[in-house]
């Protein structure tokens, strides 16, 4: 009997409680409500459209920002993804007897060297890995390569062929 008492005690003053704490919320909120109500009629629409276009500035340099890094920077494709490295089905490098060291022009970045090297991989008998440093593809291929057929590949992804060195043939073997 005595713990029901308290119990009904507790629940009355909880409830005197929150009514005092929403009273208490709303006056404040009201007199908040009317303190910013003053200082936009202190500040003007002008400075009000100076400060949604600074928010929009800046919002746009986040989006932009996190994109980057995201995607990566570079100087084609910045917005889009790295393309994806294609794979060449036989990666036994014995099978290659020919090797070449091709001089292209027009690689800048990650993303351009992936896709020299793709451009050759998705070919049936080559192998390429392309290093940005020296601006080279090394090109493992299965048969004999000649130069113009490179040249039409390299140009299909985009970039020229500068000079084609044969590095080992078959009777180097």
């Amino acid at each position: 009997m005595v713990i029901s008492k308290l119990a009904c005690v507790s629940v009355f003053v909880n409830k005197k409680l929150a009514v005092a704490n929403f009273l208490y919320m709303y006056y404040n909120s009201t007199r908040l409500a009317r303190a910013n109500l003053a200082f936009f009629k202190e500040v003007g629409m002008g400075d009000l459209v100076i400060v949604l276009i600074l928010i929009i500035v800046v919002g746009g340099a986040v989006f932009g920002t996190v994109r980057r890094i995201r995607h990566g920077s570079s100087c084609c494709g910045a917005r889009d993804a790295a393309p994806k490295k294609v794979r060449v089905a036989d990666r036994n490098k014995n099978n290659y007897p020919y090797v070449y060291e091709l001089s292209v022009d027009g690689m800048h970045c990650g993303n351009c060297t992936r896709r020299v090297e793709n451009a050759f991989n998705r070919q049936d008998g080559y192998w390429a890995t392309a290093d940005l440093e020296t601006r080279t593809v090394k090109l493992l291929s299965k048969s004999e390569v000649r130069e113009d057929v490179c040249t039409w590949i390299v140009s299909d992804a985009g970039y020229t062929l500068l000079n084609m060195r044969t590095i080992k043939t078959q009777e180097d073997i």
